[in-house]
């Protein structure tokens, strides 16, 4: 799944004070890096930050897809913090995946930290 994302989908400040509430962080899904990820919400105006988080919780039990993966964003700064929100995603993967392209994002910044030792 792919958001774009201009100036009106970003504020422009970090909402510093943002703190994903315990029970919204308990239910992220293992695969994802839950501080990215709530400094990727803190990049998002107010209202579209339960849509956003939605986006990397378990889902419905009853759906074996679970909801839908955030991949892309057009804008950078928020692509940059979306490959960090994945890198834990590449870490349950075989080490050959790291090498092969993938739309999944934050494989590169898993096989350098893999390569420097991280």
């Amino acid at each position: 799944m792919s958001v774009p994302s201009g100036p009106s989908r970003r504020t422009y400040v970090v909402d510093a004070s943002y703190q994903m509430p315990a029970s919204d962080k308990a239910n992220v899904m293992y695969i994802f890096d839950v501080v990215a990820l709530e400094r990727l919400i803190s990049m998002l105006p107010p209202e579209d930050r339960a849509e956003m988080l939605s986006y990397f919780q378990y889902g419905d039990p009853a759906s074996e897809d679970g909801p839908p993966k955030l991949v892309h964003f057009d804008d950078p700064d928020l692509q940059a913090v979306l490959e960090e929100v994945w890198v834990p995603y590449w870490y349950t993967m075989p080490t050959e995946a790291l090498y092969r392209d993938s739309e999944i994002p934050g494989r590169q910044l898993a096989l350098a930290r893999m390569q420097a030792g991280r």
